[in-house]
């Protein structure tokens, strides 16, 4: 990765309370998360993964800007937010993203119907 790149997840990782980041690349699993919604997540991680992208699971974003699904960043440095509707409505779904920040591009992936180009950044 180089270090342009670097420098510009650094500055967007400001945006998430640091004791929520975890570690890179690594999915956390709850048990109160549906396995089917799991799934999906470790699938997309693992697509991420494969095109050089890292990721972070179930980063909080600061002011209580609310907690994604991943947190993704292309070997370029550009970053999105991953939410996977999986029991939730569409309008449950799409009040829930108007809390994130706006420096970030969310990608909404839908668990029953997901494939690789719904992750069109990669």
């Amino acid at each position: 990765m180089k270090l342009q790149a670097r420098y510009k997840i650094n500055e967007l990782l400001t945006l998430v309370e640091p004791n929520s980041l975890g570690r890179e690349g690594v999915i956390k699993v709850n048990t109160n998360t549906s396995l089917e919604h799991l799934e999906t997540i470790v699938r997309v991680a693992y697509m991420l993964k494969k095109e050089g992208c890292i990721f972070y699971n179930e980063a909080k974003f600061k002011d209580n800007k609310g907690r994604c699904d991943l947190l993704a960043f292309t070997p370029d440095g550009e970053g999105f937010i991953i939410e996977i509707l999986k029991s939730e409505t569409e309008k449950m779904f799409d009040e829930k993203l108007k809390k994130y920040p706006i420096e970030l591009e969310i990608v909404k992936i839908n668990s029953k119907t997901f494939k690789k180009e719904d992750l069109f950044f990669i």
